[in-house]
């Protein structure tokens, strides 16, 4: 699973630019959700491992989530940085959507819409 975050951050920094703004760690909803970010950290790992994705390096997953939410927020569509990831060489396309899927769930949910 770590070289499909691998790719999947590569493919953010890339879209990003590799700009420092992908260091900054929001959830897009403009408003409390009601829970703190470590058990939003939790169940966003929690929905990996379920899916049968040990995140043996939790605090990579959650970085690599973090840094897509921040590619969505900059104007990217999920279809352009889906297209871009699974352009890379033996990506999982299931696995990838599940990573990406569970990152805007957890941390950008702004951009549900987008992928239902």
């Amino acid at each position: 699973m770590k070289r499909i975050i691998a790719v999947v951050l590569l493919s953010v920094l890339a879209l990003a630019g590799c700009s420092k703004a992908s260091d900054t760690k929001t959830n897009t909803t403009g408003g409390n959700t009601g829970y703190s970010q470590e058990e939003i950290d939790r169940a966003f790992v929690a929905t990996l491992e379920q899916k049968g994705m040990p995140a043996s390096d939790a605090a990579y997953a959650i970085e690599t989530a973090h840094k897509v939410c921040t590619v969505l927020d900059s104007g990217t569509t999920f279809r352009e940085f889906m297209m871009g990831v699974l352009s890379q060489p033996n990506v999982d396309a299931t696995m990838t959507g599940y990573i990406v899927g569970a990152a805007i769930a957890a941390y950008c949910p702004s951009h549900l819409n987008e992928i239902q």
